[in-house]
């Protein structure tokens, strides 16, 4: 590919050269610029600090074809070139331009060589700057509200009325305000309104240690002692006060030193708690500040339960607390803005019921498939009268449940109404079944916001009920637990998921497979079947995880972070580092094509 390079020869005058193929250009230095010879005409500028004046604009032309440096390989015209302002507002952009410039432009034509190289070493004279005129000593003010700490007021000399009320006089700021070997009138530091210290504290300090003092920076000069007043109930709860005196101001900007820092004052309410039968993670009383949120958990005895959630009342409001188990229950509030009583009573534990009593109007049979098919074979009956009984009216439901379930340990025989099938079965005793699906633990990738939302996302696929999206910021670097708890009778399911903190998502549906018994119609059946294939699609639960790629380049803190976006080139402004260029709908041949796509992938300065 030919190519031609333009040098610009080292000089210790400040002046240095710009080039490029288009204004925005660049520093061509002693180790030169190359170009493809498809440009023909460059842009060039001499510039400097100083005022200069090119004498004449000197430059050789040299031809290395084959490693050899000869004379020509090309003739170099140059044009001179004033930028209009539309031009100017592009060239002013150059990091390197300077106050004083010299434009010209450079031609390239009858070239006979591949490479060819132009040096220029101008005759430049360049003008020496007038030495700047020194500056001239002012005098230093200082402001005594400069060394005011944030938290105070700056007031007059104090005196109590009549009434034994404290009152200070007015004072004229600008009296605050000094030279060297000035002084300051008597004056107040006061803590102002909605600030706090800790006022036990700095009463021991001054009890045992030195009063607030006023010097300068080092304390090495105008040791001005103040006096520390505080009160309990009257307002303002600290001053100092600081007698002027005759010592003079340094020429330095004195500062207060062994006064405390106030603290912005917030308001605090008390939560009380109001525990029966129960134990609490928090005191009985509790300071907390305005707005900040509390959360108490709540444990019952031995023995007590919570059959009624703890709660708070506020506005009338009844807010109740989370029930994680019958023994352990959560409050959170969020922000507390008045004073509250919580209130958490158990209740002593009854002793458990005969689990048949739950079952007291229907029989839930647990057959075997043999038991089953002999069953159905009683359904229809023909008693000694040779009428047949349709007994199917008596059976809510058949369906198969994929879990284990209670049943008393001897068999009774299978009913159908009043009407006795002579088959015997297990009878289940407890109306709902509650199995755990297992733990998994949900390990982060990259070890960074990349494993949280809102770039990962997680489903879950629970059998018999579908997919949900869940949280990853709920799962991440957590143990998960999946439950269900199913009815027994109608077949309604509870899945729970549940991690370190607790029970987190609860899904409902119905998890069975119906087994047709009886129909009207074919549709029916259809249904049955559809459904019941639906729900053996898979009967293991898995979560479903969607990362992120981590594109990040490993040396981003040079070039930056990418953006992945197709933007168009002229749209764009400063460094741009491309990752694919599409050159279309330009006029310039393949070379030229080529040459533009390199640059840009290697990295471009746009204006």
């Amino acid at each position: 590919m030919a190519t031609w390079t333009m040098v610009f020869t080292n000089r210790t005058d400040g002046v240095i050269m710009l080039g490029d193929i288009n204004l925005a250009m660049k520093p061509i230095t002693s180790t030169g610029a190359t170009f493809n010879t498809a440009f023909t005409q460059l842009f060039a500028c001499y510039t400097s600090d100083s005022e200069f004046t090119v004498n004449n604009n000197s430059f050789t032309v040299q031809n290395d074809d084959n490693g050899f440096e000869e004379d020509g390989g090309a003739t170099i015209t140059l044009d001179s070139w004033t930028p209009n302002s539309k031009q100017m507002d592009v060239i002013k952009k150059i990091p390197e331009l300077k106050k004083y410039r010299y434009f010209f432009k450079i031609n390239i034509s009858n070239r006979t060589a591949n490479h060819v190289i132009v040096t220029f070493n101008p005759d430049i004279t360049v003008e020496q700057p007038t030495p700047p005129t020194p500056p001239q000593p002012v005098e230093k003010k200082y402001n005594l509200l400069d060394s005011v700490p944030a938290g105070y007021n700056v007031k007059g000399w104090y005196h109590y009325d009549g009434n034994n009320n404290l009152v200070f006089d007015d004072i004229d700021v600008s009296q605050l305000k000094y030279n060297k070997g000035d002084t300051l009138p008597d004056f107040c530091l006061t803590i102002k309104d909605g600030y706090e210290y800790d006022k036990d504290l700095w009463a021991d300090k001054w009890e045992n240690g030195p009063y607030p003092v006023l010097a300068s920076a080092d304390n090495s000069s105008y040791r001005n002692v103040g006096m520390p007043h505080q009160e309990s109930v009257n307002t303002p709860a600290l001053w100092i006060s600081f007698r002027g005196g005759d010592k003079q101001l340094p020429d330095e900007l004195v500062t207060f030193s062994n006064i405390p820092n106030p603290t912005v004052a917030v308001p605090h309410y008390t939560v009380q708690l109001d525990l029966l039968n129960c134990t609490a993670d928090k005191p009985t009383v509790s300071r907390v500040n305005k707005g900040d949120s509390y959360t108490v958990n709540f444990t019952s005895d031995v023995g007590y339960l919570f059959t009624e959630p703890p709660y708070y009342e506020i506005d009338l409001e009844v807010v109740y607390a989370e029930i994680i188990d019958s023994a352990h229950a959560r409050l959170t509030i969020s922000s507390v803005n008045e004073n509250l009583t919580i209130t958490a009573h158990a209740t002593q534990q009854e002793e458990p019921v005969d689990p048949t009593s739950e079952l007291a109007f229907v029989n839930v049979y647990n057959p075997t498939q043999k038991q089953l098919v002999d069953a159905a074979n009683a359904l229809f009956m023909n008693f000694s009268t040779g009428q047949i009984v349709d007994t199917n009216k008596y059976i809510i439901a058949i369906h198969k449940v994929f879990v284990p379930v209670s049943t008393d340990e001897a068999l009774q025989p299978i009913k159908f109404g009043s009407y006795n099938t002579q088959v015997n079965s297990k009878v289940v005793n407890l109306r709902t079944a509650r199995v755990s699906c297992g733990k998994v633990t949900v390990p982060e990738l990259h070890h960074n916001a990349l494993d949280y939302s809102p770039y990962t996302t997680v489903r879950i696929w629970l059998p018999f009920l579908g997919f949900f999206d869940l949280s990853i910021d709920e799962l991440s670097n957590k143990e998960v637990e999946l439950t269900y708890t199913i009815d027994l009778v109608n077949g309604k399911a509870l899945a729970e998921i549940s991690n370190d903190d607790g029970v987190i998502y609860r899904f409902v549906g119905t998890a069975y497979e119906r087994e047709p018994y009886h129909t009207e119609s074919l549709n029916n059946v259809s249904t049955v079947y559809i459904n019941g294939a639906y729900n053996m699609a898979d009967y293991t639960p898995y979560l479903l995880i969607e990362r992120p790629i981590n594109l990040t380049p490993s040396n981003n803190n040079l070039e930056g972070l990418p953006t992945y976006k197709e933007v168009t080139i002229g749209d764009m402004t400063g460094y741009i580092h491309c990752k694919k260029v599409f050159a279309k709908d330009m006029i310039a041949t393949e070379a030229e094509k080529n040459e533009i796509e390199a640059l840009l992938c290697s990295g471009v300065l746009v204006d």
